[in-house]
């Protein structure tokens, strides 16, 4: 019996950075990359997904509040 692999393909999803200005507790900004919206919150939890951490991967709109750090959140396509 032969196992096949099968290679998962992952979106990117979101895109977190923290935002020290904003007013507390929510100084967590989530960008939804597919719907092209930006909210703030105090948490986020996603289950089956990959995080990839980079550091200086900003783009304009997280370069103007200052993020160095950004968390990209994948999710597998179906």
């Amino acid at each position: 019996m032969s196992k096949q692999i099968t290679k998962q393909k992952w979106t990117l999803a979101y895109r977190l950075r923290y935002k020290k200005t904003l007013p507390e507790p929510n100084r967590l900004v989530v960008w939804d990359v597919r719907k092209g919206t930006e909210y703030e919150t105090d948490s986020f939890e996603l289950e089956g997904c990959k995080i990839v951490m980079k550091y200086g991967n900003s783009i304009k709109q997280e370069k103007q509040c200052g993020a160095k750090l950004i968390l990209e959140v994948y999710i597998q396509d179906n």
